[in-house]
C-alpha cells in the first residue's frame, strides 16, 4: 500500500511539474512539444508498477528520461529568456528611431543671401 502512496504522489508531482512549464512556455509555439514530451513523461510514470511487475528495472531508465526532460526544459527557459531580450532590444530600437524622427524638421529649401 505505501508503494501505490508513493506511485500516486510521484504522478501528483509530474503533474504539478507539468502545469508549471506549461505556464512557462515562451509561447504557443512551444507548447505542443512541451505536452507531447511531458505525456511520454507522464506515460513512463503510470508504467512504472508494469514494469516492477515484469521485474524490468526502470530506474535507470527514468533517471535518464528525468535527464533528458529538464535539459528539454533548461533549454526551453533559455530560449524564452533569449526572445525576451531580443523583443525589448527591438523595441527599445524602435522607440529610438520614433523619437529621432519625431525631433527631426524637414527642410524643403535654403535660400541664403536676397
Amino acid at each position: 500500500m505505501e508503494k501505490l502512496y508513493e506511485w500516486v504522489r510521484q504522478i501528483a508531482y509530474v503533474m504539478v511539474l507539468i502545469s508549471v512549464i506549461m505556464q512557462l512556455a515562451a509561447g504557443k509555439q512551444y507548447q505542443k512539444y512541451i505536452r507531447l514530451y511531458t505525456g511520454i513523461v507522464l506515460i513512463l510514470f503510470m508504467l512504472v508498477p508494469v514494469f516492477r511487475i515484469f521485474g524490468t528495472d526502470t530506474t535507470g531508465f527514468m533517471t535518464e528520461a528525468e535527464k533528458k526532460y529538464t535539459e528539454m526544459v533548461e533549454q526551453i527557459e533559455t530560449k524564452s529568456a533569449e526572445l525576451e531580450e531580443e523583443d525589448v532590444e527591438k523595441s527599445l530600437e524602435e522607440s529610438e528611431e520614433e523619437q529621432t524622427e519625431a525631433g527631426r524638421i524637414e527642410v524643403g529649401e535654403i535660400r541664403i543671401g536676397r
